[in-house]
């Protein structure tokens, strides 16, 4: 029942309007409110949280330093504790979570925990779309930079989503990479890939993501993969509403962080 309660307590989001919850408040919401099994998927919504903070404050340290220690990183993540929200749930944490690897092998980490761990039958779905989606577009940025196969490879390093196979394979043989019958967005993707302006890609790729969460998400309002569902819009338009005009490619390179970032 603790579920139906959260469910109705959330505000309704809607794209381009204010806020009316961060998800600082839906994390504490959500952990005074929800039992144990409940809380073992919000658990891993928070650790991306967790994620995301700790690669860009890697890279912010990187910036200043390209000579950083491993060790250095590590004591960088540890002291940041208590600068993020995720510190309400750092003690469900797994060690790898500190080690300084790169963005790349740590978001395929959490997607491993997602696939293994989640009870939330939307959470798997979403998390095949967004690695099929981040992949698709390293993938197509390679090919309309000319990036050759050899070069390709390196970048799918360690990949493990339906469609990197497929990729490698068409790589020299097709601008689609083999895609265009299988994805109905990948042809909108190419061209919006040709967009300028960082924010406005961003804008035309979360299109997509929000398409692809109101096709995925149950019809059931109260349910668990309906609050799963909540948060992954809640964190699309939390970053639109932090854009600013002047952060210029900055944008970029935090859409791609987790597809383009070597170790």
């Amino acid at each position: 029942m603790s579920l139906i309660y959260l469910i109705i307590s959330l505000p309704i989001l809607k794209r381009k309007e204010l806020l009316r919850i961060s998800k600082e408040q839906f994390f504490l919401r959500a952990y005074q409110s929800l039992g144990k099994s409940e809380l073992n998927d919000l658990n891993l919504l928070l650790l991306k949280e967790r994620i995301d903070f700790f690669i860009n404050l890697q890279a912010e340290a990187v910036a200043k330093n390209p000579l950083l220690k491993k060790g250095e990183i590590r004591s960088i993540y540890r002291k940041s504790e208590v600068k993020h929200f995720t510190q309400i749930g750092c003690n469900i944490f797994p060690k790898w979570i500190y080690e300084p690897v790169s963005p790349n092998l740590m978001l395929r980490l959490w997607y491993k925990e997602v696939f293994s761990k989640a009870n939330s039958h939307f959470f798997k779905e979403w998390a095949r779309f967004s690695l099929n989606l981040e992949d698709i577009i390293v993938g197509l940025i390679s090919k309309k930079s000319k990036l050759s196969r050899d070069d390709f490879l390196l970048q799918m390093d360690g990949s493990f989503s339906s469609v990197s196979a497929l990729m490698k394979k068409r790589y020299n043989h097709d601008a689609y990479l083999g895609l265009k019958t299988k994805f109905d967005y990948s042809t909108l993707l190419l061209d919006i890939l040709s967009i300028s302006s960082a924010e406005s890609l961003e804008k035309k790729i979360n299109d997509i993501r929000i398409q692809a969460i109101n096709k995925i998400k149950p019809m059931d309002y109260f349910s668990l993969d309906f609050l799963v569902a909540y948060y992954f819009e809640l964190s699309i338009y939390t970053r639109e509403a932090s854009f600013d005009i002047n952060c210029g490619r900055k944008i970029l390179d935090k859409i791609l962080t987790s597809t383009t970032e070597a170790a």
